[in-house]
């Protein structure tokens, strides 16, 4: 949809969109048609159809005037909540109209500004509205649409909490002196000795393997999205770990998607429970 790159992004708006233009079709019709649609374009259109099929026929219209919007629509929508510096990767090789073709700065678009502004997003999926913090959460969904300060915060609190209980696990002496290196684990020794961190944080081996990290500055952004990844993984939204990675700056977002993609499909036992890192 947004750019020739955007696979995945793509195949989930043209087979909504698919399955939008097919609604009015007997049921019969419709699935003789995306029967003969192989691939993921297939399989996308026919969940949609499925979930249309089963609601009323004022949700069904809703629904399609916002498939209709999206694919009619040069940038993603909540591309606002996204960090800068993503857009400013994308339109550096891209001729100086890209940057007025993602602002918008001309309506209506010409088609070549709506090409350029699809080209600069191809990395960006649709984005959840910009939320308040809210803690405590019952779904990693309530955190797709926090701000980049929301979300480093979280991370960063995760990864201490699980620093600390790696290194509490060696004797107090040994989370002290990593303490003096890290002060955030010092407010994090004592927030994972109460409740509802305490007992929920998962095997301390497992938390000692998660802070095998390189010591940088994503430190504790890493070893917390290791710790939550496997929550992440079960969103609703399949895009919530890049959702995630955009909301931060385009250095440290890398970092965070690439380990919460490559721990996506951890034991969920094996790292803290949801109540640990939603307090």
């Amino acid at each position: 949809m947004w750019g020739r790159y955007q696979i995945p992004y793509s195949r989930r708006v043209i087979g909504s969109a698919l399955a939008a233009a097919a609604n009015g079709l007997a049921p019969e019709v419709r699935d003789r048609i995306f029967a003969r649609i192989v691939g993921p374009l297939g399989a996308e259109a026919r969940a949609t159809s499925r979930e249309l099929a089963r609601k009323p026929s004022a949700a069904t219209r809703a629904d399609r005037a916002a498939i209709v919007a999206a694919v009619r629509a040069p940038t993603p929508p909540g591309l606002r909540g996204v960090h800068g510096s993503w857009i400013e990767h994308a339109i550096r090789d891209l001729p100086f109209a890209a940057r007025a073709a993602v602002a918008g700065a001309t309506e209506p678009r010409p088609p070549v500004m709506v090409w350029l502004a699809r080209w600069a997003c191809a990395e960006i999926p649709p984005m959840p509205p910009l939320g308040d913090e809210v803690r405590p959460f019952t779904s990693i969904d309530a955190v797709l649409g926090w701000s980049e300060a929301a979300v480093a915060r979280w991370l960063h609190e995760v990864g201490a909490d699980q620093l600390a209980y790696s290194t509490s696990a060696a004797g107090e002496a040994m989370a002290l002196a990593v303490a003096r290196r890290y002060p955030a684990v010092r407010a994090a020794i004592a927030r994972i000795a109460t409740a509802p961190r305490v007992g929920q944080l998962g095997p301390a081996r497992g938390a000692v393997e998660r802070c095998t990290a390189p010591l940088d500055d994503t430190f504790l952004l890493r070893i917390g999205a290791r710790a939550v990844a496997p929550h992440v993984a079960r969103s609703s939204d399949p895009f919530a770990a890049t959702i995630l990675a955009r909301r931060l700056p385009r250095p440290h977002g890398l970092v965070v998607e690439a380990e919460l993609r490559a721990r996506a499909r951890d034991p969920i036992d094996r790292g803290p429970a949801l109540v640990a890192i939603s307090a």
